[in-house]
């Protein structure tokens, strides 16, 4: 017996995931390089208190960054590898993301709605039964129920 086909859109959503964990690695890789090939101070020896400080605060993004793609990239296997707990990881991350994006709307509003909306679209697609009924057939099956001993009849 074959298992059953993962849908298309759940290959689209995790190959999104892939794509946002290499750009988040790849961005977070490049502001840590940056901040260790960099050198400004010695063109202007007076601007050195503010460098280390932008430097300091760039690296640290940076490395946040770098573990946030690992995360996304993590959440991409998941998903493509059809593991429920990427889909259940998929569906909380989205709903973060638009809390996040609606708490943030004032500073950017294009840019936080596109968000939510996106976001909102990947929720309802991953809660379609399909969808889900393809991700709760990867669980095992509960154990059977054994009654105690004591209860048990010969």
């Amino acid at each position: 017996m074959s298992s059953p086909r993962r849908p298309l859109g759940v290959t689209l959503v995790g190959i999104l995931w892939l794509l946002r964990g290499a750009v988040s690695v790849a961005m977070g890789g490049l502001a840590v390089a940056a901040v260790a090939v960099t050198s400004v101070t010695e063109l202007a020896p007076r601007l050195e208190p503010l460098v280390q400080i932008v430097r300091s605060y760039a690296e640290f993004f940076g490395v946040i960054t770098v573990l946030v793609g690992a995360l996304q990239l993590l959440l991409a296997w998941g998903l493509l590898g059809d593991k429920y707990w990427g889909w259940l990881a998929a569906l909380v991350v989205e709903v973060i993301r638009v809390v996040t994006s609606v708490l943030t709307l004032p500073r950017a509003p294009l840019s936080d709605l596109l968000q939510v909306f996106i976001s909102a679209v990947i929720i309802a697609y991953l809660l379609q039964p399909h969808v889900r009924a393809f991700f709760e057939h990867k669980l095992p099956p509960p154990p059977a129920y054994q009654p105690p001993a004591q209860f048990q009849t010969a």
